[in-house]
């Protein structure tokens, strides 16, 4: 496929941007939470995961309290910036962090599967495999393209660092670019899960996110902001990000159209 011209891709990353309320919107009036809590051991799993997450939190405030001199209220004011800046920093580095926000999203792929599939049920009226089996293609499908994105990001943001440290007057633009080369990754693990459930082979999704990149860059970019959120971001940026997408593809692709991989007549739960 050929790219499109920049100003479509722009286009594209704010009306993504800007249905995010919408999507907000769309998962309070639908319920979409509704249903998840079949999949039994799931709420268990994302419990674990909401410890481990908020851990590296929960430590900072331990440390800072046996720190904090409470007896004088100036010097506590100031420990207490110090403690946000020390926060701010923990999450920027977890941001950065290539291998564990890929971690976090194998895990987190039985949030994506349900809302992305929720959504699009009630957008078309139309079924979409949520069976045991389809959960388990869809994890399988994931483990191979977060392993594909990390590695991939690994490559590309090396190159970068390699070219900055050969030509200087780069290294202003090296942040952006690896910011958005990581963005791009990230949003394609949630992406793939729109096309995965017609059918796609990884690399026809790959194929048509990049004709979509500016939907692409905005979902990885704001999943990545999310999950700054001390624990809550953990379970609210991939929530977000799958209802988001699904939106906006429904809205400006014709998929919806092709009827989706459908679903056994009896389904069963996840136990």
């Amino acid at each position: 496929m050929e790219w499109k011209p920049v100003r479509e891709y722009h286009a594209q990353f704010l009306y993504t941007l800007s249905s995010y309320p919408k999507a907000v919107r769309f998962t309070q009036t639908n319920k979409l939470w509704e249903g998840f809590w079949r999949y039994g051991w799931v709420s268990r799993l994302l419990v674990v995961l909401a410890v481990v997450a908020g851990l590296k939190f929960l430590s900072l405030i331990f440390n800072w309290f046996q720190q904090v001199d409470t007896s004088d209220p100036l010097v506590m004011a100031s420990s207490l910036g110090s403690f946000f800046t020390d926060v701010a920093a923990e999450e920027f580095e977890f941001l950065l962090s290539g291998g564990m926000k890929y971690i976090m999203l194998i895990l987190l792929e039985i949030v994506i599967f349900h809302m992305c599939r929720r959504t699009f049920q009630i957008l078309s009226g139309k079924n979409s495999d949520s069976s045991l089996k389809a959960f388990i293609r869809a994890q399988i499908r994931m483990l191979k393209v977060a392993l594909r994105c990390y590695i991939l990001e690994t490559i590309i943001v090396a190159i970068i660092n390699t070219s900055t440290g050969i030509f200087g007057f780069l290294e202003p633009m090296a942040f952006i670019a690896v910011i958005l080369v990581q963005a791009y990754f990230v949003g394609f693990t949630v992406i793939d899960n729109y096309y995965e459930q017609f059918g796609l082979t990884i690399k026809e999704s790959t194929a048509q996110s990049r004709q979509f990149l500016g939907v692409t860059l905005a979902a990885g970019l704001t999943l990545q902001l999310l999950f700054l959120l001390p624990i809550l971001g953990t379970l609210v940026a991939p929530v977000l990000a799958a209802v988001a997408v699904t939106i906006v593809l429904y809205e400006i692709t014709d998929f919806h159209h092709i009827p989706p991989v459908p679903a056994p007549v009896v389904e069963r739960e996840l136990v």
